[in-house]
């Protein structure tokens, strides 16, 4: 869903909204600097509680 580079720069996020903590890393394992071990992935779930009206999607229902 949108994806950038943390500040200061020690890494990035991507946010996700894939249903399944096990179909996402299937996802990453694809990934270029994943696939080349030149980044490692942490997953770190949450449930959106409060978003902006253009995010409303986000909230689990």
């Amino acid at each position: 869903m949108a994806s950038g580079k943390k500040v200061p720069r020690t890494g990035g996020v991507i946010l996700s909204n894939i249903p399944s903590k096990a179909e996402l890393e299937k996802i990453l394992e694809k990934d270029p600097f994943k696939k080349y071990e030149l980044a490692n992935f942490e997953i770190t779930e949450f449930v959106v509680s409060k978003t902006a009206k253009e995010l409303e999607l986000l909230k689990e229902v």
